[in-house]
């Protein structure tokens, strides 16, 4: 077991925003953490990641009780949390970002050629499509995201955190991030992501955990349970009666689309939206 969760609490201002959380994090395995918005996911992984400090419970690294009081602490056992806002100098180039704040010296000089050489390595290893003199600014926001990858791969070696990564990203831009992840995994990372597109977890998650109202309600193999399940999970019920259908009868039809298809970005959409 690389990374285990028992008993987790925190609250803010009397709001208990996690409760008792217990969960484990396997090496070479990427898990989902699924809830609606205010379930606790992000509350989680900031302390994961030395953010925020749990009012109770415990965290394991490598079996090993561990606790941290910022995310640097974290980031030296070897776990990196990556926001949905990147943080990145735009302005500057894909190494320079990589090694910002921990640049190689020798003699207490800044080694350019050395950071410059780890980054073509890492770009390599990883069949990245951009250089390692390239600005960041120029990139998509898929290799933008390739980049803070990178800069975590740097830093920390054992749990990648990943809050949203796809939210904002194309079909195509999605499918380059989910070959990076398969490829840490494979090098014996545990990759942890939020995601809202249940879609993403077909033939991407080993496992699953979804979280409700600062509860832990299921934690299976992602082939244990079903799409249907986990949003029926993650709402406490069954959808359409959560959500029922609104009546429209006495709706304007403002815009109707029918089988949108733009290559690599959208494939048969349709949709009408109402006033």
């Amino acid at each position: 077991m690389l990374l285990r969760v028992q008993g987790i609490s925190k609250s803010f201002g009397g709001n208990s925003v996690l409760k008792d959380i217990s969960l484990c994090f396997e090496a070479g395995q990427i898990h989902a953490l699924i809830g609606e918005n205010g379930a606790g996911k992000s509350t989680l992984m900031k302390i994961l990641a030395g953010v925020y400090i749990p009012d109770s419970g415990r965290l394991e690294l490598d079996e090993r009780q561990v606790s941290w009081r910022m995310p640097a602490e974290a980031q030296g056992a070897g776990i990196s949390l990556i926001p949905q806002e990147l943080n990145l100098a735009e302005q500057l180039t894909v190494t320079a970002n990589i090694f910002l704040g921990i640049e190689q010296t020798r003699w207490g000089l800044i080694r350019d050629d050395e950071c410059r050489s780890k980054s073509e390595q890492l770009i390599t290893e990883y069949s990245l499509d951009f250089g390692a003199d390239d600005r960041v600014a120029g990139l998509s926001p898929s290799q933008k995201q390739q980049v803070e990858i990178l800069r975590s791969l740097v830093r920390a070696q054992k749990v990648l955190i990943l809050d949203e990564p796809t939210a904002y990203f194309s079909e195509r831009e999605s499918e380059k991030l989910y070959r990076m992840m398969r490829q840490l995994k494979e090098r014996g990372l545990s990759l942890i992501f939020i995601t809202h597109r249940l879609e993403e977890l077909e033939g991407l998650a080993d496992w699953v955990s979804v979280l409700r109202d600062g509860l832990c309600v299921i934690s299976v193999p992602f082939g244990e349970t079903t799409v249907q399940e986990i949003l029926s999970l993650m709402v406490g019920g069954n959808v359409e009666t959560v959500f029922p259908p609104k009546e429209r009868s006495q709706q304007s039809l403002l815009l109707s689309v029918h089988h949108l298809s733009l290559p690599g970005y959208l494939h048969d959409v349709s949709f009408d939206l109402y006033s």
